[in-house]
């Protein structure tokens, strides 16, 4: 029986796919153990990953999940809300096309996700509202000192 048609799982390594593993790790939280294995993966399979890389993608890839141990939620439900696919169409386009065992790429199996638990994981749009909220109430608080700070100065 002829095997054709078949992709080898190393097919599918390249600096697409180890970007998209680094985005899904930091946006569930990150975890030291996934910089060490997937560095020795990227060294098996011959792809070149310097260990900047996880500081570049870092600093434009947001945290969307909250998980256990140091967060709220576990991995099944990670699983209920999506799985890792729900984590990829979260972050949206942080992400590259790469193929996949499955056949189909990355982007299409993404485009292919019809609901996300966004209590679990949370959008893109989340964070920001969080951040502008987080701003403002630190916007007003200095607004509040100052105010009292000249009240204070007023009444001498």
């Amino acid at each position: 029986m002829a095997w054709s048609g078949i992709i080898s799982h190393r097919a599918n390594y390249d600096q697409r796919s180890f970007e998209n593993a680094i985005r899904v790790d930091l946006a569930l939280g990150g975890s030291s153990n996934t910089v060490l294995h997937l560095l020795a993966i990227a060294h098996e399979a011959g792809v070149e990953l310097p260990l900047e890389a996880f500081d570049v993608l870092g600093k434009d890839t947001p945290q969307l999940a909250s998980m256990n141990p140091g967060g709220v939620n576990f991995m099944e439900d990670l699983d209920a809300a999506g799985g890792v696919l729900a984590v990829l169409y979260q972050l949206g386009d942080l992400i590259k096309d790469n193929p996949t065992l499955l056949g189909p790429g990355v982007k299409e199996l993404v485009a292919s996700v019809a609901s996300v638990d966004e209590d679990v994981v949370h959008t893109m749009l989340h964070l920001f509202v969080l951040k502008v909220d987080w701003l403002c109430s630190k916007a007003i608080l200095h607004l509040k000192v100052r105010l009292s700070s000249n009240r204070v100065s007023l009444n001498r």
